[in-house]
């Protein structure tokens, strides 16, 4: 559907085993991301042919969200605000998350879902515990089509 629109997205996932299933990069590798112990640097603004690369897309799509932490996807975010000189989460493009919160934890730092950048409210998330619980003892596709768009816009959250 992307690709029908001429929309320039990228697709990422945290780990190389995640990645081998949608045949992409990591976020690390693909947005040129080295990490620290206390911080994340990425080279989008010491290669002038990166930057204009990652100030094309329009969408950025992750996959495994479980499995990247609240620290990294701040700093994603952050990183799109500065590539288009604009303050608000990933600097106004298109972001959307894929995965099971209750399914594979973050390894460092603190769950995506305490990220300041997508907050999720305590009503929110709520709700998505009793789904994912209602799945879990009866698993429905029905269960599963009703839990999305439960948060569609960070406003709503």
């Amino acid at each position: 559907m992307l690709e029908q629109r001429n929309s320039s997205y990228l697709l990422l996932a945290p780990t190389g085993v995640a990645v081998q299933n949608v045949e992409r990069k990591t976020i690390h590798s693909e947005l040129q991301i080295t990490s620290t112990q206390t911080r994340f640097i990425s080279k989008a603004f010491a290669d002038k042919d990166f930057k204009t690369y990652l100030q094309k897309i329009d969408t950025l799509i992750i996959e495994e969200i479980s499995m990247v932490s609240a620290e990294l996807l701040d700093f994603i975010s952050n990183l799109f605000a500065r590539l288009h000189n604009n303050a608000i989460a990933f600097g106004g493009i298109n972001v959307i998350v894929v995965g099971d919160l209750f399914q594979l934890p973050h390894v460092f730092g603190q769950p995506v879902f305490k990220s300041a950048t997508c907050r999720i409210s305590t009503e929110s998330w709520n709700m998505l515990h009793q789904r994912h619980s209602q799945f879990i003892t009866h698993p429905a596709i029905d269960v599963l089509l009703h839990t999305t768009h439960i948060v569609g816009f960070k406003e709503n959250a």
